[in-house]
């Protein structure tokens, strides 16, 4: 079995020497193995290790026994041990979800919530196995899905790794046996009222009847599907920059497109634009792209409208516009609600001044034009971001921030006779920004709520 964690993690570069790893545990088989695999198995890598647990509170007793178990266990291996016990179906009530989708969101924050403890760069593991990856696709094909949800749960997502994917549950309690490692059973596994236990016990097992294999094939299958998916979206990526046109995209181009491809340029548009779209409105969308003329109102606020061979989004004015008025030094607080300390610092006396963490809100008072005034955004807003190339709009950088349209005429800008400088929540402008030849430096400094 270890050759095969050690193939998955070599294949999608899941770990590196001296990573930091928190480790979700409950105190199944596979959770088990998957620490007894990163304390003992992988000594080249020479892990920083914790671990996570949470108690659901869903099984009275046997969830307080399944804490008590993890909490022996990380002592016995002299790793931290971090849990969670929140009672999830009142919570899952409270948010009008199920539980195991609660349950899920719960953890995932929390794993999330540890690990950035850790500091920047740590991994989260899990103990999915090709056993969880079957279940998973079978789930999505019943209910409905396309191909990017037939890919499955991906090795690795942003900070979260899955260095069991390869091996199937069976594999997992043969090297628990082998190793003599204890774990605890939930007794809900067994509930076929809950999905997955449905497709565990009642679908798997006969299409394992009618093919041995049938894990095995389903993760080449899957492999293979993921390389298509992949393909298509960077297709749809790349051709997205050539519908770029004249503040919109280029409608009959977007509607010359393959389909498969077309849908994904849509989702990357609506992506890129911050809005929210399902099946329906993608559907909506794709039908005035095609006739070249039409309007639809999206997500937030914001009309689609296709006139002229262009798709363009225009959102609704903002019922409340701050007045500008001058920057003065001292502290400020700006519309959003947001108190920062100004102040003008003469070079040298930078370090003794400002907090380190305050670097990208410091100006040069040379390079700034005149007087300095805070206001709103106003249509036609650009800047470049500080170490970026690019010069931007500030309603793009607001779009790929995903800031929703009613907070958005709450953030100042800061603006000097030739326009921006500064962008609330953005940092100072390339144009402003200080230099080794500083010699008076503007200070915005955020000031933290205790």
């Amino acid at each position: 079995m270890i050759s095969k964690v050690l193939e998955t993690i070599r294949k999608y570069e899941l770990l590196k020497e001296g990573d930091r790893v928190v480790a979700g545990v409950s105190g199944g088989a596979d959770s088990v193995a998957l620490l007894h695999c990163l304390a003992r198995d992988l000594p080249q890598y020479g892990l920083k290790l914790a671990v996570c647990h949470v108690n659901h509170q869903l099984r009275g007793v046997e969830s307080d026994r399944d804490e008590a178990f993890v909490r022996s266990l990380c002592s016995k291996y002299g790793i931290p041990c971090h849990v969670l016990s929140k009672d999830v179906a009142a919570l899952a009530k409270e948010r009008g979800i199920g539980i195991e989708e609660c349950g899920r969101e719960l953890r995932y924050r929390f794993f999330r919530e540890t690990a950035a403890g850790y500091g920047k760069g740590t991994k989260i593991a899990t103990a999915h196995t090709l056993s969880d990856q079957a279940e998973t696709v079978l789930f999505r094909l019943a209910r409905g899905t396309g191909l990017h949800g037939l890919c499955g749960i991906p090795p690795v997502r942003g900070a979260v790794i899955r260095p069991f994917l390869g091996v199937t549950r069976e594999e997992v309690e043969r090297y628990c046996a082998e190793n003599g490692l204890d774990f605890v059973a939930d007794s809900s596994n067994a509930d076929v009222s809950y999905s997955r236990n449905r497709i565990r016990l009642e679908a798997v097992p006969p299409l394992q009847k009618i093919n041995p294999s049938f894990l095995e094939t389903l993760s080449g299958t899957l492999e293979s599907l993921c390389e298509d998916d992949r393909f298509l979206w960077e297709t749809a990526a790349r051709l997205l920059c050539d519908a770029d046109e004249n503040g919109g995209y280029s409608a009959p181009f977007l509607a010359e497109q393959p389909d498969a491809v077309r849908r994904r340029m849509l989702m990357l548009i609506c992506r890129e634009n911050g809005l929210r779209a399902g099946r329906e409105k993608l559907m909506e969308l794709d039908q005035i792209i095609r006739l070249n003329h039409g309007t639809i109102n999206m997500s937030g606020g914001v009309t689609a409208i296709v006139e002229k061979h262009l798709l363009s989004f225009h959102e609704k004015e903002a019922p409340a516009r701050f007045c500008a008025f001058p920057l003065e030094t001292g502290r400020l607080t700006f519309p959003s609600g947001v108190a920062y300390n100004i102040n003008i610092v003469p070079s040298g006396g930078l370090e003794e001044n400002v907090n380190r963490n305050f670097a990208t809100d410091i100006l040069d008072c040379d390079k700034i034009l005149g007087n300095i005034t805070v206001r709103s955004r106003l249509p036609g807003d650009e800047m470049a971001l500080f170490r970026r190339g690019v010069t931007k709009s500030l309603k793009k950088l607001y779009n790929e921030a995903k800031i929703p349209l009613e907070k958005r005429g709450l953030l100042a800008v800061l603006a000097d006779e030739r326009g921006v400088i500064w962008a609330e929540g953005f940092g100072p402008s390339r144009r402003a920004a200080p230099d080794e030849g500083t010699k008076k430096y503007l200070v915005i400094q955020k000031i933290e709520k205790n």
